[in-house]
């Protein structure tokens, strides 16, 4: 997971999360169609979800944090949690 994280302790810190396919735990093709042609996104907060390019199929992660990330420490430790949890999720599908 490449990941970048931006803010600061009064507004709290945010991330961007980018799936690496060599190094992050492989997706399974989609159930729906078999493309292999997925994407792990966020909207930099600690929630994920897998879809599919092809046929738009989605499967948001179990795993989300509501609250602000005061340290970058806990926005990277939070961002990693969801993001696991959302291909984790994706890969258990039948």
């Amino acid at each position: 997971m490449k990941l970048e994280i931006w803010g600061n302790k009064e507004a709290g810190f945010s991330a961007h999360g980018e799936y690496e396919p060599k190094i992050d735990q492989p997706l399974e093709p989609c159930p729906f169609c078999g493309s292999h042609d997925l994407e792990v996104s966020n909207s930099h907060t600690p929630s994920y979800s897998v879809e599919c390019l092809c046929c738009e199929a989605e499967k948001c992660g179990a795993y989300h944090y509501g609250k602000k990330c005061k340290t970058e420490r806990k926005a990277e430790l939070e961002h990693r949690k969801a993001f696991t949890s959302a291909i984790q999720e994706w890969n258990k599908r039948v």
